[in-house]
This record gives structure tokens, sequence and C-alpha cells, in this order.
């Protein structure tokens, strides 16, 4: 133990000034594979005969882990990450899950304030897609805006549903249910004003868009954390399109693809 304690605090400093290097853009374990003190302790505490689960030495690397690696990484959670960017997104939570399944767990206070600094930026990024009470109606008359918050919403509502293994299912829902009602229905009410030659080519793909966004984490969690947000969904889709008084002035094609948009949300 004593030993263990030791190496810890001779390690640290070390590891710290080799990880100011590391980007998320690295995979954390290729990256942790590549670097000189996890080299020299890799197989530390792995003796000839049965290690015992409970031996301290096994707990060194993600000791330094959490130690060394974990500020890096809320350092760039909190100025470098960017939740309406696919990419950036894939990035953290690529390393947030390699890290909490092999090194420092959920449970950790450690990773907990990770995933704590991960749901207040998420948080915050809702807030502002939130289109203000009384501007929902200028929004839709500007078409570059309501296409610019539509792209950013569904971004955002696709990479969130993402951290629903990692983060509590009651404050994701909300957030999901919040930019859905706020921002999406508001923007795609103004599907009323655009030129019905233009209705169909211009945000049929992007009702697509965002009926997979909240498919695919129906299909891999629980459905029911998201029957708010769908519900809603579906109601706006069906009135903007198929239930509108323009509705017979649309082609067959255009209806019938956006009933079944309707018809597939979870």
């Amino acid at each position: 133990t004593y030993v263990s304690l030791s190496l810890l605090k001779i390690f640290l400093p070390f590891v710290r000034l080799e990880v100011l290097g590391w980007h998320p853009s690295d995979r954390c374990a290729e990256a942790l594979a590549k670097q000189r003190w996890f080299a020299a302790l890799e197989s530390y505490g792995m003796g000839d005969g049965e290690v015992a689960a409970d031996d301290a030495d096994l707990d060194l690397i993600p000791k330094l882990v959490e130690k060394g690696l974990l500020p890096r990484l809320k350092e760039w959670l909190r100025s470098g990450w960017d939740p309406l960017s696919r990419g950036s997104t894939d990035m953290a939570l690529e390393c947030v899950q390699e890290l909490a399944e092999v090194y420092v767990t959920v449970e950790k206070p450690a990773m907990a304030e990770v995933l704590a600094l991960v749901l207040n930026r998420l948080q915050a990024t809702a807030e502002r897609l939130r289109i203000p009470t009384g501007a929902a109606g200028e929004v839709q008359q500007r078409g570059a805006i309501a296409n610019y918050l539509f792209n950013r919403a569904t971004v955002f509502v696709g990479g969130a549903r993402r951290w629903a293994r990692l983060l509590a299912t009651s404050p994701l829902e909300a957030l999901i249910s919040d930019v859905v009602g706020n921002t999406l229905c508001p923007v795609l009410a103004c599907v009323q004003t655009i030129p019905l030659e233009r209705s169909g080519a211009e945000w049929l793909p992007k009702l697509e868009r965002l009926v997979a966004a909240l498919q695919d984490h129906s299909k891999g969690g629980d459905a029911n954390a998201w029957l708010q947000a769908t519900t809603t969904l579906r109601h706006v889709v069906r009135t903007a399109v198929t239930a509108s008084p323009r509705l017979q002035a649309l082609s067959a094609d255009d209806t019938a693809a956006h009933q079944r948009l309707a018809a597939s949300l979870p």
C-alpha cells in the first residue's frame, strides 16, 4: 500500500506534464498506451501468481488517470467541446465512455464531476437555442434564421440523446423536451409560410434527420423517457403539413411522406 501511494506521488507530476499534449481527438486508450508513464507501469503489480482483486497496486494507473488526465479532460469539456458539433460530441463521448469503462467508473466522485460538467454544458447550450418569448413569429418569417436554428437544434438533439447511457434520464429528457418544444416546434411552424413548391424539397429531409435522431435513442434505451418530446414533435409534424389547411394543394408523395414520418415517431 505504501509503495503504491509513493509511486502515485512520484509519477503524478510526470503524468500531468505528458497529458498537456493530449487532445480528445486522440483515442483515449491508444493515446494512453503511447505515453511513457503508462508503458512503465502497465504491468506493475502483475506478479506470476494470482493477484487479489483488491490489491492496491492494481489501482495505481486508474488513480493516475483520475488525478492526471481527468482534470485535462474537464478543461477541454469546459472550453473546447462544442455540443452543437457532431464531431466534437463524438470525441467527448468516446473519451468519457472509455475512461468510465476502464479506469474511473461513474460511481467515483471524480467521474461524477465530469458527467455533471457535461450536463451543465448541454443545459447551457439548450438555453442558447431557446427562442425568446414573442420572437417566434419573427423567426418564422426569416427563412435563414429558421434554417440555422433547425439544423443546430437537430444536431443538439442527436448528440444529447447519445449521452443516455452515462447521464441521468430525467434531466436529459428535460433537455430534449425543452429544445423540441421551445426551438424546433416554433421553427417547424414556419413550414406554413414556405411556398408549396419548395415545402417538400426543403423540409422533408430536415424532418427525416430529426425523427432519425430521436429514433436512434429509442432503439437503444427507454423510449418512454422521450414520450413528451416525441408526442409534441408528432403533433407539430402532423399539423404543419399533413393536417394543414394546405393539405389539398400538396403533392400526394409529399403528403404520404410526412404522414409516414409522423407515424414512425417512437
